[in-house]
């Protein structure tokens, strides 16, 4: 009995009644880890120490179960929620310190027409990773979530490498080939811009092999990426959804404490979503040194560490505001976060969005609404009213004016509006009747 094995025997044993689980929950725990156990043996070299539970290996049964068995998405869920269990288990007994799964994130990938038998645990590739990132947090001083989003799109990529016939494990064996055959993979699943994204991730990966003289030829010096994203038109609302929506915020009724505490913090979180149009990753993480009562201003932390300024001028945003950190200076926490859920942690993007979708919910909004709604809402109604999209570059924290020339939109109807009612001829009082007939 190897490390893994006795642990898992003690985990179930052990730890599984002492959470009053029923015997035929125990039994599934039970099945799911002896699954999660063979596919430990299955691999070169076998792993069979704790240590070796790595968020790699866990990537590698993650798309063990999506391709090669093909297990239902809940059924993966349920897989990965017994995992998590079994390695709080394991932090508690200090066998690990932190558990690996602390910021994994579930993907579905799509089956290929030959499933690999197996998928390969390391590679020359794969052991540059957490070299890369920890280059791309200290030197590029990329945000913790795009740390996230690099680690994913990396672990994407060495799956194909690894699961390559024959297997890419060396870093001369990727060329144009490989890159122009990696391309037409995703090209049959993804997005443009979600292709563009993946491979932003691989050629910056590949750029610091080369700098750090890891690799002598960059296969990307003689790689086009040709893929032309179309302009897609930002799904705003209009003014009069925005009023339905607060409307029905602030009407909900309370039936207790806990949950007037919850209304004040949801209207609070709308308000400011709307006033000062911020990405939802930015509102959740304000804290309260970031807030100026005074000034009544917010300091964002946005994108690329880059920070900027939102000034609260709307009564209603600063009232609200004002009445949920009431409530909240009352709650006995270390946390200095400005918004917390029902277990006095910070918020997290997926809370506010259930917020948003609740109170769609109740509004009979047909409209598919997000918290990034709010913020193409702020832009285009902006511009609307006539002010100039390089102020709107500041308030959106854009880095360029490329970006924010998306709202440079308008309806038919918009279009049809404007010129009936502010065409230059409309000016001119010379008319003419019936100019075609023939004078006899």
């Amino acid at each position: 009995m190897n490390e893994i094995e006795r642990y898992i025997d003690k985990f179930i044993k052990n730890y599984c009644p002492n959470r009053a689980l029923s015997p035929g929950s125990i039994a599934k725990y039970r099945y799911i880890m002896n699954g999660f156990f063979c596919f430990c043996n299955a691999q070169i070299p076998p792993v069979q120490f704790c240590s070796q539970l790595t968020a790699e290996l866990f990537h590698g049964y993650l798309f063990h179960l999506n391709v090669i068995e093909v297990r239902k998405p809940e059924t993966v869920k349920k897989v990965f929620s017994t995992l998590k269990s079994f390695l709080a288990f394991l932090v508690s007994e200090k066998v690990l310190e932190t558990s690996p799964l602390k910021d994994f994130r579930l993907c579905w990938i799509l089956p290929t027409d030959k499933p690999p038998k197996k998928v390969l645990l390391r590679s020359e590739i794969r052991a540059q990773k957490e070299d890369f990132l920890r280059y791309c947090k200290s030197r590029r001083r990329l945000s913790a979530h795009s740390i996230r989003a690099y680690s994913f799109d990396l672990e994407f990529f060495f799956e194909f490498f690894e699961n390559h016939e024959p297997p890419v494990l060396e870093f001369r064996q990727i060329d144009k080939a490989l890159l122009e055959e990696y391309l037409k993979l995703i090209s049959e699943s993804f997005a443009k811009k979600t292709i563009k994204r993946r491979f932003a991730c691989l050629m910056s990966f590949i750029n610091f092999l080369e700098y750090e003289e890891i690799i002598t030829e960059n296969p990307f010096d003689r790689f086009h990426l040709k893929v032309n994203d179309p302009m897609r038109v930002p799904k705003s609302m209009t003014l009069g959804e925005v009023d339905v929506l607060l409307n029905v915020a602030y009407g909900r009724k309370a039936r207790s404490e806990f949950e007037r505490l919850t209304f004040v913090r949801d209207i609070a979180l709308l308000e400011l979503l709307f006033a000062g149009g911020m990405r939802v990753a930015e509102l959740c993480g304000l804290a309260f040194s970031d807030y100026d009562p005074i000034e009544q201003s917010l300091l964002i932390h946005g994108k690329g560490s880059k920070e900027r300024m939102v000034f609260l001028t709307e009564e209603n945003a600063i009232l609200a505001l004002a009445s949920y950190l009431e409530d909240r200076h009352k709650i006995v926490t270390s946390s200095e976060f400005v918004f917390l859920n029902k277990y006095n942690r910070p918020l997290t993007t997926q809370d506010v969005r259930n917020v948003v979708t609740k109170c769609v919910n109740l509004a009979a909004i047909e409209k598919n609404i997000t918290p990034h709604s709010f913020r193409h809402t702020f832009a285009s109604l902006l511009l609307e009213e006539g002010v100039d999209i390089k102020y709107i570059q500041k308030f959106l924290g854009h880095s360029t004016i490329v970006t924010t020339q998306i709202y440079l939109h308008t309806t038919a109807e918009k279009k049809r509006m404007l010129l009936e009612t502010k065409h230059p001829r409309e000016k001119l009082h010379f008319t003419q009747t019936n100019p075609l007939s023939l004078q006899e």
